[in-house]
Parts: structure tokens; sequence; C-alpha cells
């Protein structure tokens, strides 16, 4: 009776996350242990109890599938990948068996390994739109913009009206303006501009790894601008890192100090970051450097403002 309820809660675990899936970071993300939840029930006697019923049927894909959701719950993910294993060999075209197991392939760090499963189960299941769905977030988790664009077409050719649909249907003009633009720093990888402007455009499709990724490479074929690093800087400063922000700020400011616009700035990533001495050395030195710069009104209203604020 406990394996079925667990089975159960499981079950409607899963279809509750597909239901609700939103655009997050990479477009939309994979939820990974929530998937299988834990707490009091997932016990030693669980874990027996499971581990009986696969003795007892070993070529049980539900049972199997019980066995990785006890170990999971316990914390034991080996083991749990090992249960989950099994039951995704003896029927790859399993929903539960193969979702279960792309889950803890997640968990694991082992995205690789998660699409693989997933491939083997669109290609078994290929008007399920809950594999395309699972299969587009993993691609994006992957940084395959196209493969990502591709799968979420397909899910929605085979997904039935609702919420997540709508969602994926809303976000595909910029998923398909990051596949293009990703393509175009694979045929000119050393082309910054490229790099900056893909950065932009996952930070809009709230892709943060994505972002992170085409800035960085942005501020590395061009470290002497400051326009790139304030880019990199304030992806971030989004990510509630105002302080590595604003070490990328100073770091730069370090590498070119007659740069003014790498302190305006730093004025700017030190004020979010409460760093008052910080954002006011910066101004100043900005104000030094371009007294009459084009943030030059901006750096003095912002020293006035935090002076007044002391």
């Amino acid at each position: 009776m406990l394996l079925d309820e667990q089975r159960h809660k499981r079950l409607a675990r899963i279809v509750a996350i597909l239901i609700t899936v939103a655009f997050l970071g990479g477009g939309v993300i994979i939820a990974l242990a929530a998937v299988f939840g834990g707490g009091s029930s997932s016990t030693s006697s669980v874990i027996s109890a499971a581990q009986a019923a696969v003795k007892a049927q070993p070529s049980s894909v539900s049972a199997w599938e019980d066995l990785a959701t006890a170990y999971q719950a316990a914390n034991k993910l080996p083991q749990a990948l090992t249960a989950a294993q099994q039951a995704n060999h003896l029927d790859p075209a399993d929903q539960t068996s193969a979702f279960t197991l792309v889950t803890l392939y997640t968990q694991a760090g082992q995205t690789a390994k998660a699409k693989s499963v997933l491939a083997r189960y669109t290609a078994k299941n290929p008007t399920d739109p809950d594999g395309y769905l699972q299969l587009a977030q993993l691609e994006d988790q992957l940084g395959q913009p196209a493969a990502t664009y591709d799968a979420y077409v397909k899910y929605l050719h085979y997904a039935p009206p609702g919420a997540t649909a709508t969602a994926v249907q809303n976000q595909l003009p910029t998923l398909a303006k990051i596949r293009d633009a990703a393509a175009v720093t694979i045929a000119h990888p050393k082309d910054a501009v490229a790099w900056s402007g893909l950065s932009k455009l996952y930070v809009k499709a709230l892709n943060a790894s994505g972002a992170f990724h085409a800035a960085t490479q942005a501020t590395q074929l061009a470290p002497k601008n400051p326009d790139y690093m304030n880019q990199l800087a304030s992806i971030y400063a989004l990510a509630n890192q105002p302080t590595v922000a604003q070490q990328i700020a100073t770091a730069y400011t370090l590498r070119n100090p007659k740069d003014p616009m790498g302190f305006y700035y730093l004025g700017q990533l030190a004020k979010a970051a409460k760093a008052t001495l910080v954002a006011e050395q910066a101004y100043t030195t900005y104000l030094k450097l371009a007294p009459h710069g084009p943030k030059a009104a901006a750096a003095t209203a912002s020293l006035v403002t935090l002076k007044a604020g002391k």
C-alpha cells in the first residue's frame, strides 16, 4: 500500500511539473529531485519492501521504478540510478521510467546520458509532446539552440492547448533569434559583437547560463570594451551576485585605468551592491577622466545622492 501511494504521488508530481513548466534560466528548466519528494515515508522499510517486490517480480517495470523512487527519497543516488536504469531497460517506451531516469541523470549532472534516454523515448513515442518538452529542456541545458528550437516546435505540434503550450509558443520567436544568433557565433567565433548580441537574447529568454557564456566570450574577445564588461557584470547583478559584478568592474578598471566608462560602470555596480565608498571613488574618478563626458551629469547626481545618504 505504501509503495502504491508513493508511486501515485510521483506520477502526480511528474504531471504537475509538465503542465506548470515556465521559462526560467535556459528557457525552461527540468524539475529534479522534486519529482520524487521524500520525507518521513522514505524509510528503510520502504526500500526493503521495494527490494522484495523486485525480487518477486524482476521483470516488472513498476517494481524497479518504485525501488528507484525509494532510493532517491533516501538520498541514495547511485542505487536509484541503477534501479531506474533497469526499469528503463525493461521498457524504454514507458514514460514514467524514462522520465525518472532523466531526472536522476540530470540530478547527477549527466545531461548527455539523460538526452540519450529521451532520444530513445521520443523515437518510440513520436507523438508524445511531453517527451519533446523534456528533450528541449535538456538541449537548452547542453547549449544547443537549434536542437532546442526544433524540440519545442515538435512539442507544440503534438501538445494540447494549455498554459505550457502557450508559454512555449510565446517564447518561440526569441528562441528562433537565439538559434540564428548562435549560428553566427559558430560561423564567426571571434566576433565580439555577435557574442554580445547573443548574450542579450539569452538575457531576454531568462537563460542565465547562456547569457554568462556569451557575455564572457565577448569580454574575452574585446577586453578593453567597457560595454561588454558591463554586460557581463550586469548579468551577475541580475543573478543576485552584486559583489561579483562589482569585482568584475573593479578588475576592468585596474586593467584599463584611463577608461572613464569603466569607472562609471563600476560606480553603478558598486552603488547597487551598496558599496558606497567604492561607488563614490568610481564616480569621482570618472569625472576626473571625463569632466564633460556623456555620463558626467549622471555621475555628479549619483555622488550627490550617495553623500546625502550618509
